[in-house]
């Protein structure tokens, strides 16, 4: 964590290349059998961190199911 933000210095933005990336992240949930919108945050963030190729910690890996492969999850 220290050095993603020695590094960025600022929040990541939810750019372009995040959003295509959570496009194809809502398309892998909805491929698994879950909804959607209670996980449009959390799917944002994913698709932040995939986007600068970051792994994405979190306290509830439950809410990135069927992401596995596209984004490094990593519970703490």
């Amino acid at each position: 964590m220290q050095v993603v933000e020695a590094v960025f210095r600022s929040p990541l933005p939810f750019d372009a290349g995040a959003a295509r990336r959570y496009g194809s992240f809502v398309a892998a949930v909805i491929d698994a059998g879950r909804a959607v919108r209670p996980r449009r945050i959390d799917l944002m963030i994913a698709a932040t961190a995939a986007a600068h190729d970051l792994p994405l910690y979190t306290r509830n890996i439950e809410d990135f199911a069927g992401l596995q492969g596209v984004v490094d999850v990593i519970g703490v």
